[in-house]
């Protein structure tokens, strides 16, 4: 009997301790999940950070290295069969600016008799026979028959085949060089070549200099993670060496290539290496950290479900902020920080030039004058929108609200545009309706919205230069319209083009992406709305609804 009435009492002292194993141990479970779940969302996150990273730095590097034939040769040099080569020191002045690869641009024509060097005046090749005289200008023209005789030998047997671009590696003066090269005809059958247009890469000069001063511009696009430029045999060209990349990191490839792909991938010459690089970054996980981390949530482990939860949600949000800013960053480089180097940098040699040489003639000295009026209006403009940005989103600033006359605004903002809207050739229609009453508003920020408006309308009108300005009133608001006749917003980009640093996929260089974005702060602070239709190639309707005063 004794043992018998054991028995119930040991069942029950078992599932006790079945309970109490469970109640401790299913914690301690969720903790020891939730700690390997974390560390797992960790590594995730740093891969997809780094994976992020090296996408954005090949796309900023692979821009870069095909700027120099999309942007002089596709589109500056379209004129070369009207113009006498030796005409072009200007564009190649600015291009030398903009992209430090070429060494030397050339052209020639099939009318001339020989071809024509455009070269740095402080970096000149090695292979010029007799370097030219010191030239106050950043590009001294040369001639070099052996060197021209075997480019266009070359290039003549590219035309045999009806090519539109060349590239080709080839050997100068002991130098490897790749050399990239627009051709022109004068028939639609590219039967008959008409001339050539092109520049030479010392690939010796690319791989000391032009890459390592990319990788310190990048630091910034990097966002703090370890990258290195490595060469096709693996040896590292610039950035960290590969002890500074650690054991885990992730690599892209790209073409040693300084013209598009596409336009020699389909029938590569032989004489084109198509050598691979490849961007290679970090993926900066503190496993150590991690190890802490682990240790105080096993510690905590009746929290550790909740702790799950959380660290999830604040994941997926902090994984969708750093793609918002990564895409932020990527733009404002690739539209901003470019258009912001180069008129600097066209300024600073014109005024090197100037305080070099002292006194020039009057030609030169008008050429070098019109630069930098221009370059300076350019670098201004982009200047002024971002502080006007600035200004509009800090929020100790506080506007002056008071009664307005947007008719009298807008008056004196066409007034201050009237000589850019005469260069342009504008037809102005100003149709100001009767008894418009005063909004309630900032002028000095009115101002800045309608400017930007008028100047978008000048900026992106190309055949048909028209602009229409209607004010009237409706109801308890004022009305401002303006309508202009340029190239248009494609309907994918409407609904984007007014945020900061966003520009339409047809945009032209030389935006900031800033205009739209401070027109729609300036309207949201005025408690109005503001309304965009557009259609590409009949132009660009703005339309903006303000209070009126009381």
């Amino acid at each position: 009997m004794n043992a018998r009435r054991g028995r119930p009492a040991v069942g029950a002292a078992a599932w006790l301790t079945v309970a109490v194993a469970l109640a401790l141990g299913m914690p301690l479970w969720l903790g020891y999940s939730g700690y390997r779940e974390r560390q797992r969302s960790e590594e995730l996150l740093a891969d997809r950070r780094a994976r992020e990273t090296v996408d954005l730095l090949v796309t900023a590097l692979t821009r870069d290295m095909r700027g120099a034939q999309h942007s002089v040769l596709s589109e500056w040099w379209g004129e070369l069969t009207v113009e006498p080569p030796h005409e072009m020191r200007n564009v190649v002045a600015a291009a030398f600016a903009r992209y430090p690869y070429p060494e030397s641009f050339f052209a020639w024509r099939a009318t001339d008799d020989e071809a024509t060097f455009f070269n740095r005046s402080e970096r000149q090749p090695s292979w010029i026979a007799s370097a030219p005289a010191a030239n106050p200008f950043p590009v001294v023209l040369a001639q070099d028959d052996g060197v021209a005789g075997t480019l266009l030998a070359r290039l003549r047997g590219e035309a045999r085949f009806g090519r539109r671009f060349a590239a080709f590696d080839t050997d100068l003066g002991g130098v490897p060089y790749q050399i990239v090269a627009r051709l022109f005809y004068r028939d639609a059958y590219r039967q008959d070549l008409a001339g050539v247009a092109g520049f030479t890469v010392n690939m010796r000069w690319v791989r000391d200099h032009y890459f390592p001063a990319m990788a310190r511009q990048a630091v910034d696009i990097g966002a703090g993670l370890p990258f290195a430029i490595i060469d096709s045999a693996g040896g590292t060209v610039a950035g960290a060496t590969q002890s500074g990349l650690g054991g885990s990191s992730v690599k892209r490839w790209f073409p040693l290539l300084f013209i598009d792909p596409t336009f020699v991938g389909i029938d590569s010459p032989a004489d084109l290496s198509q050598e691979f690089w490849a961007v290679q970054v970090a993926v900066n996980y503190d496993a150590a950290s991690g190890a802490a981390a682990g240790g105080r949530m096993l510690l905590l482990a009746t929290l550790a479900a909740a702790t799950l939860v959380v660290g999830v949600f604040l994941t997926a949000r902090a994984t969708r902020a750093s793609a918002r800013v990564a895409a932020m960053r990527s733009e404002f480089v690739a539209t901003v920080t470019h258009e912001l180097k180069t008129p600097i940098a066209t300024i600073r040699a014109a005024g090197d030039t100037l305080a070099r040489v002292g006194v020039l003639d009057a030609g030169a000295q008008r050429d070098y004058a019109r630069m930098v009026v221009d370059e300076a209006k350019r670098l201004g403009r982009l200047v002024e929108n971002l502080l006007a940005y600035a200004r509009v989103t800090d929020v100790t600033e506080v506007y002056a609200f008071g009664p307005v006359d947007l008719g009298t605004v807008v008056e004196e903002v066409l007034h201050g545009t009237r000589a850019q809207l005469a260069a342009g050739g504008f037809a102005i229609a100003l149709n100001h309706g009767a008894e418009v009453p005063p909004v309630r508003g900032d002028e000095t920020a009115l101002r800045l919205m309608i400017d930007n408006l008028v100047d978008n309308a000048i900026r992106y009108s190309d055949v048909e230069r028209a602009l229409r300005v209607v004010i009237e009133a409706r109801g308890r608001d004022v009305v401002l319209e303006v309508h202009d006749r340029g190239v248009g917003i494609s309907a994918a980009d409407l609904g984007r083009v007014t945020r900061k640093f966003v520009r339409g996929a047809g945009a032209r260089p030389g935006g900031s992406g800033l205009g739209l974005a401070i027109v729609q702060r300036i309207v949201d602070d005025h408690g109005g709305t503001l309304t965009l239709s557009s259609t590409q190639g009949v132009g660009t309707s703005v339309t903006v609804h303000l209070p009126v005063a009381d």
